[in-house]
């Protein structure tokens, strides 16, 4: 099984649709696919790269509203009906969510306690905002910055910034629900935090983890981070990791 997003935002019409299903389907084809729906559904097939022939995908299509404007209502349905049709010899789960990533607000916090709570009883540890994880209660003082991740009015993801000192902030509170994960959803949550210090004129961003915790530091390491010196006294943490900007 594999995991994909369409994202209503990287395409505004039909042919530019197509070109990002090739983008999120194909790999290393040297002849161009089809720009039309028997093509495209022949790449749900599999076989084309990404995913096996008949291998079921499950698809997440966020902006979903603003895909059936930019792509006309009937182009839209029948993309719809195509991965929803059970005749094909591919499988389909589709999901029409409207995602964002958007600063914390007070509003977001009783979801925020919820899902971090999650987060934390799918690590094995308990999440203790009336002891040392105080600093929940007051998350805009707290932190340099802070992102909710919303699938329609649910947080299904966190990230975080932390101010060092003037030159250097820490990456925190990384986080995304279990059924989300494999869309590259966390890796935009990090594109967030990274883009952000940038902006704001930090020269490093820094980070502590565990080497268990393996899927996170392979994305830590795609996205440019590499290993450095202990730089705080986190008697959890064992690995640590910087990026320069």
């Amino acid at each position: 099984m594999k995991r994909i997003l369409i994202d209503g935002k990287n395409f505004s019409n039909q042919e530019e649709f197509y070109t990002e299903i090739d983008r999120l389907l194909t790999r290393n084809l040297d002849w161009k696919t089809g720009h039309n729906l028997d093509a495209f559904a022949d790449l749900l097939c599999g076989g084309f790269g990404f995913h096996e022939y008949g291998e079921k995908l499950e698809i997440i299509w966020s902006d979903a509203e603003k895909s059936k404007s930019d792509l006309g209502t009937k182009f839209f349905e029948t993309v719809v009906e195509i991965m929803n049709e059970t005749d094909y010899d591919f499988s389909c789960d589709l999901k029409l969510v409207d995602l964002r990533i958007v600063p914390y607000e007070e509003k977001y916090k009783r979801s925020v306690f919820d899902f971090t709570d999650h987060c934390f009883q799918d690590l094995g540890k308990a999440f203790e905002p009336n002891g040392r994880h105080f600093f929940y209660n007051e998350i805009e003082s707290a932190f340099d910055s802070f992102w909710c991740l919303i699938a329609d009015s649910q947080v299904i993801g966190t990230v975080a910034l932390k101010k060092i000192d003037d030159s250097t902030v820490e990456l925190k509170a990384l986080y995304l629900s279990n059924e989300f994960r494999g869309y590259g959803l966390g890796r935009k949550l990090l594109e967030t935090a990274v883009s952000s210090a940038k902006e704001k004129g930090y020269a490093r961003v820094v980070l502590d983890s565990m080497a268990k915790y393996k899927d996170a530091r392979k994305l830590y390491e795609s996205f440019g981070f590499t290993e450095t010196e202990r730089y705080n006294d986190n008697p959890y943490a064992d690995v640590f990791m910087e990026k320069n900007l």
